[in-house]
């Protein structure tokens, strides 16, 4: 089990002084102290915790103390303090909602996670002027019944000169 341990905490996705950090603020955060308190004891009934713990109930069964600091899974578990930085740098490269929440998959987790790397995405400058822009499907154009009964023009630009051209 302590080999188990110190393989996960080997593996975070962070430098020492960081997990310092994060495991301070997370002593320092009273949402985080209770949920780690009930990790150590017992979980009680969801009517009787706080409503700011009522999320970590749902996944009590996960949530685990290595080391002293909180974890879900192999993640590690964000105290609100720390969550705008952090989301900050889960989105620094710009990459999209998807490779976002794949980046925080691997290594942070606190509840509403993914909502919040959505709404940060969707509003960033940056990301909604090179969002991919779908091109209007083609639409086919019916051949006619008959001569002449379709004429059509085509306006562009090449080399800044602009060209009709038409066709029936």
């Amino acid at each position: 089990m302590n080999a188990y341990v110190l393989s996960v905490i080997d593996a975070l996705p962070a430098s020492n002084p960081r997990l310092k950090e994060i495991q301070q603020a997370q002593d320092e955060d009273e949402v985080c102290k209770e949920v780690k308190k009930y990790c150590m004891d017992q979980w009680p009934e969801k009517d009787h915790v706080t409503p700011a713990v009522k999320p970590y109930w749902s996944v009590q069964g996960e949530l685990t103390i290595a080391d002293g600091l909180l974890l879900k899974g192999t993640r590690l578990v964000i105290p609100s303090s720390l969550q705008r930085q952090t989301l900050n740098q889960i989105h620094e490269g710009h990459q999209g909602i998807s490779k976002c929440r794949e980046r925080a998959k691997i290594s942070v987790w606190w509840p509403g996670l993914s909502a919040q790397i959505k709404v940060m995405v969707e509003n960033c400058t940056t990301c909604s002027k090179y969002r991919q822009q779908h091109p209007e499907p083609l639409m086919p154009t019916p051949l006619p019944q008959r001569p002449w009964q379709l004429i059509a023009t085509d306006l562009f630009i090449l080399e800044k000169v602009t060209y009709c051209t038409y066709w029936w």
